[in-house]
């Protein structure tokens, strides 16, 4: 069963959370690990705390009452973070203590291919490689990010493209064509002689013709 000081810190990862402090900051506010702010943040207020210890990871110590119990009191920061005035954050809905910083965003919320995120699915879906859907990105929607930041969202989507034998080349019409060339099969000229052909075969690559 958590003690006192248990329920303690807690209760403040949780006040903390729902006041919209980032996980990074609960946890160096309270001097814990963030695994245990983690662990603690999205419970339910009063709900039973299962097993382990938050004062496992606890470095700064709650002093023992004349009881000989742990007295609740404030942690070390969260009396100074509870005494700012807070203002709406109108990303996420929460409430951010004024000059502070806000919660971190998620991933693909910052991420510039977030706006192209259906793009890049379809992208995804014909077996484009990363270093294809970033070039389309560029041709298609002037792309201003790097192409280390369309590997990184590729990655948060979970997603690679997987290995095909073929890459459609997407360009506007008139703009590229695919050439093939190669030998054919020996015809006889006009005065009857042998001859080796050769063959070219031009392919438009919007028209595929």
């Amino acid at each position: 069963m958590a003690n006192i000081k248990q329920v303690n810190v807690i209760e403040r990862i949780q006040q903390l959370y729902r006041l919209g402090a980032s996980q990074r900051r609960i946890a160096r506010e309270l001097g814990v690990s963030r695994n245990t702010v983690a662990r603690y943040a999205g419970k339910t207020p009063g709900a039973p705390v299962g097993g382990g210890s938050v004062s496992d990871h606890a470095t700064h110590g709650v002093p023992a009452g004349p009881d000989g119990q742990n007295e609740p009191q404030a942690t070390h920061g969260v009396a100074q973070f509870e005494n700012h005035p807070f203002v709406p954050d109108a990303t996420h809905g929460s409430e951010t203590p004024t000059g502070a910083v806000p919660p971190a965003p998620e991933a693909d919320a910052r991420s510039l291919c977030a706006p192209h995120a259906d793009f890049i699915r379809q992208e995804l879906a014909m077996g484009l490689s990363g270093r294809r859907i970033f070039q389309d990105l560029q041709d298609d929607f002037a792309f201003s990010g790097s192409y280390a930041s369309v590997k990184r969202y590729l990655r948060h989507l979970g997603r690679t493209a997987p290995p095909v034998p073929f890459r459609r080349l997407r360009k506007e019409p008139g703009m590229e064509m695919q050439v093939d060339y190669g030998t054919g099969a020996p015809v006889y000229d006009d005065r009857g002689r042998l001859r080796k052909t050769w063959l070219l075969c031009c392919t438009l690559s919007y028209s595929r013709r």
